[in-house]
């Protein structure tokens, strides 16, 4: 099942690249297919999980979108995939999304451009987290 929000992913990166803007009805089914996902146990997390996923991703990230660092669709979308992560997937999701946006922003840099779509980044850090979920503990040291 969490392979969906690959899918969300994917689809918000082509309108991202393409138009600049993340949909929001994506955004609202993706919330609402993780928020639905865990009720119906369907993922490893609860529902009461996928609610605190969204929220530790949603405020974690709305002082960057206030200060026009990400775009209101990519503060909608990390909160979104939070409720399928659950707190700890959504605070990981975000440690790889940053680290990913570090090495885009300066692939764009390098090639003298300032703004850039930020979904490619959040899909990287997202994919990073699914592949390796223990990740950030291990390059920590403690896994």
């Amino acid at each position: 099942m969490i392979w969906l929000t690959m899918v969300f992913c994917g689809i918000a990166c082509f309108f991202d690249l393409k138009d600049r803007e993340i949909p929001d009805p994506l955004c609202g089914v993706t919330l609402l297919s993780g928020l639905f996902c865990a009720a119906l146990g369907w993922l490893s997390i609860s529902w009461q999980g996928s609610l605190m996923g969204f929220f530790v991703a949603f405020l974690l990230v709305i002082p960057f979108a206030l200060r026009d660092g990400l775009g209101g669709g990519d503060l909608k979308l990390l909160a979104a995939l939070g409720a399928w992560l659950g707190p700890w997937g959504a605070l990981s999701v975000l440690c790889w999304t940053a680290l990913s946006g570090m090495i885009v922003a300066l692939i764009v840099a390098g090639a003298g451009r300032k703004d850039f779509a930020y979904a490619p980044a959040i899909t990287l850090g997202t994919l990073i987290y699914l592949v390796f979920p223990q990740g950030l503990a291990w390059v920590a040291g403690w896994g």
